[in-house]
């Protein structure tokens, strides 16, 4: 019964994290709607030079390094819970 509770738990506060760590869906809409309205009126202006960005031209920056370390040790810990859930049901 203690494993029993222990797993239920843990998964409570998995669940509470992924309703913690959501972003809204306004926020992400109203951010895309802008960038689609600067986008068209650069585009449609009569002398108009746009060329798109290549994925060479664009340089790693300290965000994606940092954004690299986290998933990282997000990874190693839910390697670390599994393993201990394997020990406790077991």
């Amino acid at each position: 019964m203690k494993k029993l509770g222990i797993i239920f738990l843990f998964f409570v506060f998995l669940f509470l994290g992924l309703l913690l760590g959501k972003s809204t869906d306004n926020i992400k809409n109203n951010n895309l709607n802008e960038e689609i309205k600067d986008f068209e009126g650069e585009i449609v202006l009569p002398d108009n030079e746009y060329e798109g960005i290549s994925a060479k031209e664009v340089e790693p920056n300290i965000f994606g390094k940092v954004g690299e370390k986290i998933e990282g040790g997000i990874d190693k810990a839910f390697d670390i819970a599994k393993d201990v859930l394997k020990k406790i049901i077991g």
